[in-house]
């Protein structure tokens, strides 16, 4: 991808189209060459997601310090952003949603399955009350792929 049509993409949709899962090294070098872009749109929550894809593209490619230390970022940016701004949004709220899914994602690679459930079912129950069904369905996907035995939830229920 072109670092012009790189400019043109920085949105949550943008970002997560630049994650590549059969090439994380390269998606984790695409997600770094944006990351000034992004922080130079001043908005806390885009950071967050760019930070959380980064994390788990480096993840993927087992560069788990690094992981860690990305996605520790995205929890400093994202508390510091409600510390400025305890306003609830869905901006927000999908900004949390992404990080909770690539730290459980992360807790679930290294071997940290007790963190890695309580993680995702908070992201689970999250995304549940705050209407974002993309979200919910990610979730419910990856505990699948887990073998964590579900019974049966819809985000209807809290509608």
């Amino acid at each position: 991808m072109s670092s012009e049509s790189e400019a043109s993409s920085i949105d949550e949709h943008g970002l997560k189209a630049l994650l590549v899962l059969e090439d994380p090294a390269t998606s984790a070098r695409h997600l770094t060459a944006v990351k000034l872009k992004v922080k130079a749109t001043g908005n806390p929550y885009l950071l967050a997601h760019l930070l959380s894809h980064l994390g788990h593209a480096q993840g993927l490619a087992r560069q788990l310090e690094q992981a860690k230390e990305t996605l520790n970022e995205a929890d400093y940016v994202l508390l510091e952003a409600a510390q400025r701004d305890p306003h609830e949004t869905p901006h927000r709220h999908r900004a949390w949603l992404r990080y909770m899914i690539e730290r459980a994602r992360f807790f679930h690679s290294v071997g940290w399955t007790p963190s890695a459930l309580t993680t995702s079912e908070d992201a689970r129950e999250m995304a549940r009350h705050t209407g974002q069904f993309d979200l919910f369905k990610e979730v419910m996907a990856l505990r699948k792929e887990w073998g964590v035995e579900e019974q049966p939830v819809s985000l209807q229920d809290t509608l």
